[in-house]
């Protein structure tokens, strides 16, 4: 973080067992800290028995967000049995972070479709939603097609560097509302400086760098800047 000029990084566990659920949201509680710059999400598998109230546990305790893989949890993002998942985090106003699109580990079954992200955002309006990896990994026009213009949902930038055209992310900054990019990098699967670095080679209006290096992030978790 301090190599890359970063003051604050939001972090997930993800949770491959229901078992691993509740020591994961342990540790996110522990240790989750404004004064260290980590700021942590929780846990959550769709087979966990107590979705709901681990999900009041984890806001009572002020964490945000949690984290869901649908590659690597095996479920589709717009399963019915996550309803009363998304009804909580809705009703306690905390985030939702999805993996979505292919997965260069657990391969594309189709369960983190940009399509079935929109689906959680339109059964769920009151659902705050991030994306990651630009709204589907390696499937950039199907994001900018389902996800672009939706109000409930932000996308962020983790582990584009490398695989994105300039041409799919010109589209992108087009189509997206750039208040709703987040800056992401996927550590340690790639650097943060590397993705700070990248985003800064594309000479955007400084307002906008601003916004996705940070601004957003600390508007919408309500960060002092």
């Amino acid at each position: 973080m301090k190599s890359a000029g970063i003051n604050f990084s939001v972090t997930f566990g993800v949770a491959t067992k229901p078992a691993q659920v509740h020591s994961i949201n342990n540790w996110a509680i522990e240790n989750n800290s404004l004064e260290n710059g980590i700021i942590f999400f929780g846990a959550m598998h769709p087979d966990f028995d107590n979705k709901v109230e681990e999900i009041n546990r984890l806001s009572n305790a002020g964490i945000k967000g949690i984290k869901l893989h649908g590659e690597f949890q095996k479920f589709a993002a717009d399963s019915e049995k996550m309803t009363p998942v998304y009804q909580t985090l809705a009703e306690r106003k905390m985030f939702v972070v999805f993996h979505a699109g292919d997965d260069l580990f657990a391969g594309c079954s189709g369960n983190s479709s940009a399509e079935k992200i929109k689906n959680v955002a339109l059964n769920f309006p009151k659902l705050n939603i991030i994306a990651a990896h630009g709204g589907a990994f390696k499937q950039w026009d199907e994001s900018i097609k389902h996800l672009s213009g939706m109000e409930n949902v932000w996308i962020d930038i983790s582990f584009l560097p490398g695989y994105i055209s300039d041409e799919l992310w010109s589209k992108m900054l087009k189509e997206f509302d750039y208040k709703k990019i987040l800056l992401g990098s996927d550590f340690p699967w790639m650097s943060q400086k590397k993705t700070v670095e990248w985003l800064k080679q594309k000479n955007l209006d400084k307002k906008i760098e601003n916004a996705i290096l940070g601004k957003n992030a600390s508007d919408i978790l309500n960060l002092q800047s």
